[in-house]
């Protein structure tokens, strides 16, 4: 299963197989350790297939290896900075952290594959932007497609493979990628559910 990503992209032509390298599992220790905790498993079979490159997905924000190593204390500070009201829950782990002034986070206590948070710099509480972590992901990848075929919605849409393991159900058949990075990894200002209580984090 942690292959499919990696021939989806190289399938239809927009990556070569030396532009997608994955971590290794002592890479993926190294960010457990740096975290202080275990990680939750859908964000493990994202970067042991994915997690240094895939070609055009995500480019153009942090949430690679080794800058995954600094985007939760990144983040963290900028909310110092921002002087919030609130900081980052102990359990909290910043997966993604774009042009210094927003970023996406989960918490390690919220399960296998836990909802997304999202802050805007000066937008005050965080938002809940996704159920799941597998979700947000699969939303990424469609966005990407999107992007880079506008009228994809009348195209076949990507399957979801059956999956009972929580870490599986991302890798959905990897089919489209675009090279512009979509709205999940950029600017979020549209309508967001309610905000996140962090009060007692």
């Amino acid at each position: 299963m942690r292959d499919a990503p990696v021939e989806g992209l190289i399938s239809v032509g927009l990556c070569k197989r030396e532009e997608i390298e994955g971590c290794s599992e002592a890479q993926v220790a190294e960010v457990e350790a740096s975290f202080g905790r275990p990680l939750p498993a859908s964000y493990r079979e994202f970067l042991l297939p994915a997690g240094q490159g895939a070609g055009r997905f995500l480019r153009g924000t942090d949430c690679l290896y080794p800058r995954i190593l600094e985007t939760t204390a990144e983040g963290a500070e900028l909310l110092v900075e921002s002087k919030e009201k609130f900081s980052l829950p102990t359990d909290a782990f910043v997966l993604s952290m774009h042009q210094g002034y927003q970023f996406m986070f989960f918490r390690a206590s919220e399960g296998d594959d836990p909802p997304v948070y999202y802050y805007f710099e000066g937008d005050g509480t965080p938002q809940r932007i996704s159920d799941s972590l597998s979700g947000y992901l699969f939303r990424c990848v469609e966005e990407h497609r999107e992007q880079a075929w506008p009228h994809s919605r009348l195209r076949r849409r990507p399957k979801r493979e059956a999956a009972s393991g929580a870490g599986s159900r991302w890798f959905l058949r990897w089919r489209f990628f675009a090279p512009s990075m979509p709205r999940c990894c950029g600017s979020l200002r549209s309508p967001q559910p309610a905000p996140l209580s962090l009060a007692a984090a």
